[in-house]
């Protein structure tokens, strides 16, 4: 009996050995071979960025030795190229430039100048011109209201059957517009007188 287990407890002992060997050796050859193959490949890897780094310098050299026997109009073109190639390649344009704001200009001629015509009196109206900060009236060539802010003007100082020309410009603070003119009878009848009694 003794000897059975003697036995046994020897075979445990050799297969347990033999497994943790076999093992063993199996994980050395598996991570040997990993590390060997990284290795490689990181070494591949770095001589071909060497190579292309040596690539690059060597063609920066050409380039700056090209530049410093070139005319100084070439100089400045090929310094564009390269800002222009690199602004490109970040998203960026070379040739774009700010769009400047649109020039002010004067306003528009005033439109749709009535005359209305009282007993007394003429009024006149316009429509108001895009842009215009003030309106000028004249009156046969002489002025009769210059920076009014209204569209609106009414002359009383008319006499019956007389003819007038009147002109109207808007202004703002580029310049003024071209007149709008308008040329106005005043024949205005005379109010009914109203009858009394004595």
């Amino acid at each position: 009996m003794n000897i059975l287990k003697s036995n046994i407890k020897a075979n445990i002992k050799a297969s347990t050995q033999a497994s943790t060997k076999a093992s063993t050796k199996a994980s050395t050859k598996a991570s040997t071979k990993a590390s060997t193959k990284a290795s490689t490949k990181a070494s591949t890897k770095d001589k071909n960025l060497n190579y292309q780094g040596l690539n690059v310098l060597k063609g920066l050299r050409g380039l700056i030795g090209y530049i410093q026997q070139a005319p100084t109009q070439l100089v400045n073109l090929i310094v564009l190229l390269i800002i222009s190639t690199a602004l490109a390649a970040c998203g960026g344009s070379s040739s774009s430039t700010p769009t400047p704001p649109a020039k002010p200009t004067p306003p528009a001629t005033p439109t749709n100048l009535v005359a209305t015509l009282s007993p007394a009196a003429i009024t006149l109206e316009w429509a108001a011109s895009s842009g215009a900060t003030s309106y000028n009236i004249s009156r046969g060539g002489t002025d009769l209201a210059t920076g009014i802010t209204v569209t609106s003007h009414t002359d009383t100082n008319v006499v019956r059957n007389a003819t007038y020309t009147y002109e109207v410009i808007a202004c703002n603070k580029v310049g003024c517009s071209t007149p709008a003119s308008l040329t106005v009878v005043f024949s205005v009848p005379v109010a009914p007188r109203v009858a009394t009694s004595r």
